[in-house]
Order: C-alpha cells, then structure tokens, then sequence
C-alpha cells in the first residue's frame, strides 16, 4: 500500500514529470530528429545517445526529487517507526523499490520515443545496457537517500539544478562526444573513472567489439560498492540520530 501511494504522488508531482521524463525524453526526441548528421563515428551511436538520455532523467529523479521526498516525508516515517511496526529499513528498502519502478518508467519512455525512430537496437547489449542503468538508479537513489536525511528541504531545492547537472555530468560519457583531445578533457575523463556512471558505456562498448568486458564490468561493480558501501553506512548512522 505504502509504495502504490508513493507511486501515486510523485507521478502527481510536477518536478518528477518535467525534469525527469518531459525533459529528457524532449533531449532524446531532439537528437533523434536531427538525424544521422549528428552522429558520432561507430556503431554505438543509438546506444551512446540513449543512455545520456536516460542518465539525465534517472539522475534527476534519483538525486533531486527522491531526496527532496525524503526530506519531507522522514519525519513521519520516524513517527510511524516508533508506534508501529514498520521500521525506518523497511522505509528505506520500499523506497528503493519504488525509484526502481519509477526509473524503469523513464527507461521505457525512452525506448518508446527510440522504437519510433528506429533507433532502438533490441540486442543483448541493450538489454544490459538498460540492467545497468537501473542498477545506476539505485545508486543514485541511494545517495539521494542520504541527501534528503541531512539536507532541509529548501536547502536541495536550491542545489536541485546543480545536483542533476553535477550527476549527470560525472555518469555521461563526454568523451565519446568529442573528437581529440585536451588537458581538461583528460583530467575530467579520470575524475569520471572514480564513478561507475562511467563504465556502463564502456562495458557495452566492449561488448559490441568483441571485446573482453571483465575489466569495464569490473570496474563497474568496484566503483559502485566504494561509494555505496560508505553512503548507506552514513544513512544508517543518520538513520539513528533523527
């Protein structure tokens, strides 16, 4: 019943519906309609442009209006804590599972807009491309989790921008948009290694040259367990403190 209800309200809330499935679903529809002539060089172009799209809306509602529901809705879930049995984990743990359903809705959308244009290769890279994504989406909304418990609400909706830009940012490949190569480019490049936003494309790269995946997989799982580990143990610790 919990998650219907939260399913229910964030698809009512205005914030989730623009920024997070109007506005890149419109990016996705604009490269698209543009044509081949904004393409990059390989065959990985339909992939390299889904998953920008899909980053920008994942990240938006993993990082900006999940921890903005977080913040407005922990203290009831601390009160409900306290005089039911429904604890601040199994909070936590349907939550998640509602930011999977909502991110897979902006996954499907997508894919819906790419099947109209043809632009959607339904392979088994594609089919991992959009597992990893949703893994992603947990991660993300694991992070946002831990903004919403030590952020007030007017405070993330100041940094709403910056956080959906910053998220998107560090998980899109901008490398693979731009030919050659410069001292900023590069330094940026290896900032985004720490991420695991990062690996996602390369793993799919891979796959699609025959390539070995192991250490693009790998570096995926390792990056992702570096940050969520010490994430979800700082929320478990706020957690206890509110």
């Amino acid at each position: 019943m919990i998650k219907w209800l939260d399913l229910k309200n964030t698809f009512r809330n205005r914030r989730f519906l623009f920024f997070t499935v109007v506005f890149p679903a419109a990016w996705y529809l604009f490269i698209l309609t543009m044509g081949q002539d904004v393409a990059f060089a390989g065959k990985s172009t339909n992939y390299l442009l889904y998953l920008t799209a899909a980053i920008i809306g994942i990240g938006g509602n993993s990082v900006v209006t999940f921890s903005k529901k977080i913040c407005e809705t922990r203290g009831f879930f601390q009160l409900q804590s306290k005089t039911s049995h429904y604890g601040l984990r199994q909070w936590l743990a349907d939550q998640l599972i509602v930011e999977l359903l909502l991110n897979s809705t902006i996954c499907f959308v997508l894919v819906m807009i790419g099947f109209c244009y043809q632009a959607i290769p339904f392979t088994m890279e594609f089919l991992l491309l959009i597992f990893l994504l949703l893994i992603l989406g947990l991660y993300l909304s694991v992070i946002g989790f831990f903004v919403g418990l030590i952020l007030d609400g007017q405070t993330i909706s100041a940094l709403a921008m910056p956080l959906s830009m910053g998220a998107s940012l560090l998980m899109a490949p901008w490398a693979s948009f731009v030919h050659g190569s410069s001292w900023f480019l590069t330094a940026f490049t290896a900032i985004q290694k720490i991420f695991p936003g990062y690996y996602v494309y390369q793993v799919i790269q891979n796959m699609l040259n025959r390539q070995d995946v192991f250490q693009s997989l790998s570096c995926f799982v390792l990056t992702t367990l570096l940050i969520l580990i010490p994430v979800a143990l700082l929320s478990v610790r706020r957690l206890k403190q509110i």
